[in-house]
């Protein structure tokens, strides 16, 4: 087989993988609004965790946790995704303090004042 077809078919059988992934996923509704995806991890939680219970020995099934419930989930994701937000808005109201900071720590700082300043000094007309 040469290199070529090695390379063509190495990269058509993870661009069918990943097309056949994404298609799957978007077909069980893991990308569309949120109360499919609830939806699908209940379905995905009541498929799997019959065969955890049986397939796993005891001694790992005592020291491995429960599997989390859809609410638990939910719960998770509202936190997370609100904390993202506070985080975000909080970064933007201290920006102003972030940037004299770096200015400061770069040492750009005068370069930036004497540059304001010479924009700010009106130019002295030429005498005649």
């Amino acid at each position: 087989m040469s290199t070529k077809l090695r390379i063509i078919t190495k990269f058509a059988v993870k661009a069918s993988v990943a097309g056949g992934f994404t298609y799957y996923t978007i077909r069980e509704g893991l990308w569309s609004d949120p109360e499919e995806t609830v939806k699908l991890y209940g379905r995905m939680y009541n498929n799997i965790a019959p065969y955890v219970k049986r397939n796993i020995p005891k001694e790992v099934a005592t020291e491995l946790p429960e599997l989390p419930s859809v609410t638990d989930i939910t719960c998770l994701v509202k936190s997370s995704w609100n904390k993202g937000v506070i985080t975000t808005f909080k970064f933007i109201s201290n920006l102003p303090e972030h940037t004299s900071n770096a200015i400061e720590a770069s040492g750009i700082k005068g370069a930036i004042l004497s540059a304001i300043d010479s924009v700010n000094t009106p130019e002295k007309p030429a005498q005649a």
